[in-house]
């Protein structure tokens, strides 16, 4: 997947590379990573492919203009990076499990406190294959992978 970087780019976007590092889902030797023997690893290449093309195909739909972004430094990793006007972000770390804890958020802790978003106001948001919708503080959610695609009444039920 190769996404082209704009030439107006912000503070955080100089930080960022809009060259993904997931491999494409299909052919080759990513082919045999659907079989019983898959490897986690790839899997979780996948999990993060599929939500961010996800997320991208959402863009066009939205009232304000939004950028995502894939950042890396050294050993630093935030796999998803949304930006919108007004210096917001908010930050995706996809996790290929079913089990979270308050170290899955170390990156996004240190990259809003300490690293390139510094400044902005965010959230952080890790997409994971479990259940429940777990707060870790504020600005700190994980997420069920499949809550994004399940339709559920929010309303108060009414009782006749």
């Amino acid at each position: 997947m190769i996404i082209r970087k704009s030439e107006t780019g912000s503070q955080v976007a100089d930080f960022i590379s809009r060259i993904p590092d997931w491999p494409l889902p299909f052919g080759g030797e990513d082919s045999n990573s659907f079989g019983i023997d898959a490897d986690p690893t790839a899997f979780g290449s996948l999990f993060e492919t599929f939500f961010f093309t996800e997320l991208e195909k959402t863009l066009p739909f939205l009232s304000k203009r939004r950028s995502l972004w894939h950042w890396r430094a050294d050993v630093r990793e935030i796999d998803i990076v949304a930006e919108a006007p007004g210096r917001l972000i908010a930050l995706f770390e996809m996790k290929a499990t079913s089990k979270i804890d308050k170290g899955d958020f170390r990156h996004i802790d240190w990259f809003l406190s300490e690293g390139p978003g510094k400044g902005y106001r965010g959230v952080g948001f890790v997409v994971y294959l479990g259940e429940h919708l777990l707060s870790f503080g504020p600005g700190r959610i994980a997420l069920p992978a499949s809550m994004l695609w399940s339709i559920q009444d929010l309303r108060p039920s009414s009782r006749a």
